[in-house]
């Protein structure tokens, strides 16, 4: 949460008191899609849960055995932190001290059309964009490299967490960027990004 929730819950009183309609649209992953954060159910509101979109494809998405959900990586563009270091993460990669394969660059070293750049031609983050990253975890063990999903449990099951796993293990990390760079599976992820008309955007830390 980027934005402390009291913050957010004081903007939605507000505009509550001076008659403004408010509508919440609340991102959900793994068990927890089933109910609403509670703290959205206050008087007078009405909670409808409706998967659409990526949302859908979480909470419609069979989960392995133990381990994280199969949706995609939601990410749209690259995460600019305090720091000025540019991620393709708005999660745990963000705060890494490992550099992986997400870590575009330094912003004030290098300037935002490079980093935009390495973001739009970077295969492993469009594999994690259209595949998820339990999918491309499963390939990299499927063609040799480690194999980061049938490695231990995850508290969460969040595709978060097995994208972490993934790309802070270093030799699973450089395999997922050998693997996406195959002409073959290179190919068929544009020729995806084509088909889902996938768009970026900046973010940044406030």
């Amino acid at each position: 949460e980027f934005v402390p929730q009291e913050r957010v819950m004081n903007l939605i009183e507000s505009a509550r008191e001076l008659g403004v309609p408010v509508k919440i649209n609340s991102v959900v992953h793994g068990g927890s899609h089933a109910q609403p954060p509670a703290t959205f159910g206050t008087e007078g509101f009405r909670s409808v849960l409706t998967a659409s979109g990526r949302g859908r494809a979480v909470a419609e998405a069979d989960p392995l055995d133990g381990g994280p959900t199969t949706a995609a990586c939601p990410v749209n563009g690259p995460f600019i932190t305090t720091a000025g270091e540019a991620v393709a993460c708005c999660g745990p990669l963000c705060s890494s001290e490992r550099r992986t394969p997400v870590h575009l660059g330094h912003v004030g070293q290098e300037g935002l059309s490079a980093v935009k750049e390495r973001f739009d031609r970077s295969t492993v983050v469009l594999a994690m964009r259209l595949m998820g990253p339990a999918e491309l975890a499963r390939l990299v063990a499927e063609h040799g490299g480690p194999d980061v999903v049938g490695r231990g449990t995850f508290a969460s099951g969040s595709a978060c967490e097995v994208c972490t796993r993934l790309m802070e293990d270093p030799e699973a990390a450089a395999a997922s960027v050998a693997l996406t760079n195959e002409a073959g599976l290179r190919r068929r992820l544009r020729t995806l990004e084509l088909l889902t008309g996938l768009g970026t955007s900046m973010v940044y830390e406030p």
